[in-house]
This record gives C-alpha cells, structure tokens and sequence, in this order.
C-alpha cells in the first residue's frame, strides 16, 4: 500500500511520517529530499524551492508519479511525504491502483499567523532549518502562503472526498486524527 501525506509546511506532515516509521515500521521518502537534489543537480527543470508549493508540483509530479507506481508495482508498503504532493495526484493514483492508495492531508488555514510564527520559531528544528534565515516579517508573509495552500488543500479534498486535518486550533491533534485515520485503514 502507498500512502502519501500531504498539506501545509509546517503542518505536522514530517512528525506523522515519522511516526509510521517509528510506530508501524514504514519506510518513507519525504519529497523534499528528492526536490532540493533536483533543483541542485538540475537546474534545467526550473524548480526553485522558494517557489509555492502549487508552482513546484508540476513539475514535481511526473518524478513523484514514477515513484509511487514503482513502489505500487512492487507491492511495497511506503510513504510519500510532501507539500508537493495535492489532492488531484492521489486521485490520479486511485484511478489505476484503486484502495492500494491512501492518504491524508494536513494543514491550517484558520491558525492566527503571529501564533504560528512563534511556533515554528519554537520548534525550529536546529541551524539548518530554513526558517533561521527569515525574519518574522518574511516568516509572516510566509506563513499566509502556508494557509491559503491550506484552504485549497481543504476545497480540494472536499471535491475529491479525501481526508483533510486542520490543525489550525491544534496543529498535534490534527496530527493525532490523521495517524488515527491512516492506522485504521491499514
């Protein structure tokens, strides 16, 4: 079975795959990994990963696209994990694999943005963690990208009747529900 967990960055997406590692021992990939090596090694496809998630995913998907059919093909439980990842790709998937694909997605379109500025500052994940290099400011304006992708993640998942987590009130219930969710449909 693939899953793959999409929404917000910083929405709890890495915590809950962390967890199906820990807890259900699943592998999984993040797509970032495999996003900032391309940008590096492949300057060409112009993905730039500053750019909103919506303009990375296409260009992200058909590489995204090989890897779950490949991992669909062999009969692997895996997790996919990233920002890029939307609503409209995993119904693609269902399409030609059917129950062989779950998900979930995460986000905060209702969080208050200052709130979440002092949150992420306060689990900035050490000196490599991009947010270091923004002021609040910067991270503000951020942070409204982060939630109106939310919203549209949240419209998106509505259409296509996929599960959608809003952690605007609680960013770790949110992340309690969708682990909840993903466990129980193994």
């Amino acid at each position: 079975m693939l899953y793959i967990v999409g929404g917000a960055p910083r929405a709890g997406k890495s915590m809950l795959a962390q967890w199906m590692l820990d807890e259900q021992k699943m592998a999984y990939f993040p797509a970032d990994i495999l996003m900032m090596g391309l940008a590096l090694a492949m300057p060409e496809l112009g993905l730039n990963p500053s750019d909103p998630a919506r303009t990375r995913a296409p260009i992200m998907w058909p590489i995204l696209r090989g890897m779950a059919v490949t991992i669909l093909q062999n009969g692997e439980d895996y997790l996919l994990e990233g920002d890029v990842l939307m609503p409209a790709h995993v119904v693609e998937l269902r399409e030609r694999f059917g129950s062989a694909v779950m998900s979930c997605f995460i986000g905060y379109e209702s969080v208050d943005s200052l709130a979440k500025v002092r949150d992420i500052r306060r689990h900035a994940s050490g000196k490599k963690d991009w947010t270091n290099e923004c002021d609040d400011s910067h991270l503000l304006r951020i942070v409204g990208e982060f939630k109106s992708l939310s919203e549209h993640l949240r419209i998106e998942c509505a259409k296509y009747e996929l599960a959608y987590f809003d952690g605007s009130a609680d960013l770790f219930a949110a992340i309690d529900q969708a682990s909840a969710y993903l466990r129980d449909r193994q």
